[in-house]
């Protein structure tokens, strides 16, 4: 599938009112209170249960937990506001237009911080979104953490600034044709071991990808016609995600445990595949052979050496996608920080 979006523009306000019915369903049937009785006599059998059905039910509860205090109707109206702000980001982003955006940026907070208070009124909403994302987490821990990775990574960055030389890259520079860049996708995903009659390659503005069972993945990559290479490392670091999805137990297909474990088991897996595997000297080799391959013009005197060295520059930039893997991690420290606020 190759195409600027799966959906046609039009539809944008019809699929958030999809989103937001089976937001408001899906919440319905999950804090009922039948299923709270249910799950209730369930999480003290553990004499009867399995392992795996135990961790269901713990799932399950969690996922409820979230919920039950947040009306229905909030959540829905949730959905379908994030559904609209993301197509009016779009266009801003195309269009260089932050003043469209920024309302719906204030909208978001202010919802976020509503849902957080009815969850859980007694404690900070950004904590409550912190334990979301990666559960068991709150500012405490990220701040010792972040505060670990500044002291560690700001020096040694300023120290590779200072001595003012990179490797030259101008061996991966310039104009590359978008359908081929989307072929050069599709062998990407082969040579990280994903099974191509189990993905979906498509585009996107933000590169994502997810599976709905092991049996059905897919990936969404943004193609930049100016820099080859921002494919290439996104297609590792999703086809990681991809790779963790779709190669779990299917036997948890259709069930709580299905997805990752959690979002940091999930990035260890995409940033494993991007930087260790991706920028590694061996892995240039093979990967300079799928470069030649399709572009044979630019690219068809470039020795593995050369790529190696020219994707192992260390830079300040405003793109974290795009940041090398240094940098990056500085990246999600600022995020952090400006979230706070």
């Amino acid at each position: 599938c190759y195409g600027p979006s799966l959906d046609p523009v039009d539809a944008t306000a019809d699929r958030g009112e999809a989103l937001s019915i089976l937001e408001e369903e899906d919440q319905a049937l999950l804090c009922s209170e039948e299923t709270g009785e249910l799950l209730e006599r369930l999480s003290k059998m553990g004499h009867v249960l399995t392992e795996t059905q135990e961790a269901q039910v713990r799932i399950i509860q969690r996922d409820r937990a979230r919920l039950v205090g947040v009306p229905a109707d909030v959540q829905g109206a949730f959905a379908r506001l994030t559904n609209e702000a993301d197509a009016v980001w779009r266009k801003a982003k195309a269009e260089d237009d932050w003043a469209s955006f920024e309302p719906y940026l204030d909208r978001l907070v202010a919802q976020a911080i509503k849902i957080a208070q009815l969850r859980k009124p007694d404690s900070a909403p950004y904590d409550v979104w912190l334990d979301d994302f990666e559960h068991g987490t709150n500012r405490g821990f990220y701040d010792a953490f972040f505060t670990e990775v500044k002291q560690t990574v700001v020096p040694l960055l300023d120290a590779i600034r200072r001595k003012g030389w990179q490797p030259p890259r101008t061996v991966v520079e310039g104009k590359f044709d978008e359908r081929r860049q989307m072929e050069l996708a599709h062998d990407l995903m082969r040579l990280e071991g994903l099974d191509a009659n189990k993905m979906l390659l498509a585009t996107t503005e933000h590169p994502y990808s997810d599976a709905l069972t092991t049996n059905y993945g897919f990936i969404a990559c943004h193609v930049r016609e100016d820099d080859v290479c921002s494919n290439v490392f996104t297609m590792l670091h999703e086809g990681g995600h991809a790779l963790y999805e779709t190669g779990v137990d299917p036997a948890y297909n259709y069930t709580s445990l299905k997805g990752g474990t959690s979002s940091g088991m999930h990035e260890g897996q995409s940033r494993f595949f991007e930087n260790y595997v991706g920028r590694s000297e061996a892995f240039s080799e093979p990967l300079t052979r799928l470069l030649t391959k399709h572009f044979p013009g630019q690219l068809g005197r470039m020795t593995a050496h050369q790529l190696f060295m020219a994707e192992n520059c260390a830079e300040l930039g405003l793109i974290r996608c795009d940041a090398d893997e240094l940098t990056y991690p500085l990246h999600i420290l600022v995020r952090y920080e400006i979230e706070q606020l």
